[in-house]
């Protein structure tokens, strides 16, 4: 399933490089030559990794209002991409040390069916030592 996941994002990542690098030479073809620095198609490619990773060296920008709006678009799904691949690998870890925990402690109660009473017990328990602390610091300012 985490696989799928990976590949569906891998997917999703070059489909959105390339339409945007195409998307923004279309755009940046329109502009006056003396303005525009996407002229090429290794242009586009280059700016469009460079825009979807959010380094953005600014070597390449669009200067169109269309081309600018593809380069939101590009950093939008780009930060997407990139919080969901890091977040499936942050699940895979802890998926993995749990699997291990669960392994040397066999198999593992949940808290919420056998674990209530011993949870009040032990809430009485720290109620009553705070009592105790609160007793103890009236009576030493009293003295």
């Amino acid at each position: 399933q985490k696989l799928s996941a990976g590949l569906t994002m891998s997917f999703v990542a070059a489909i959105t490089f390339l339409t945007g690098a195409v998307a923004v030479l279309q755009f940046e073809h329109a502009a006056p030559a003396n303005l525009a620095n996407i002229n090429t198609a290794t242009d586009a490619l280059w700016w469009s990794i460079t825009t979807m990773t959010t380094v953005g060296y600014g070597d390449k920008y669009p200067v169109t209002i269309g081309g600018k709006l593809v380069a939101l678009a590009l950093m939008l799904v780009g930060v997407s991409i990139y919080g969901t691949v890091s977040g499936i690998m942050a699940a895979l870890i802890a998926n993995t040390a749990a699997s291990e925990e669960e392994r040397e402690k066999g198999p593992v109660e949940p808290i919420f069916v056998n674990g209530i009473p011993q949870l009040r017990s032990e809430v009485a328990k720290l109620r009553q030592e705070i009592t105790e602390l609160k007793d103890l610091i009236r009576a030493s300012n009293k003295s």
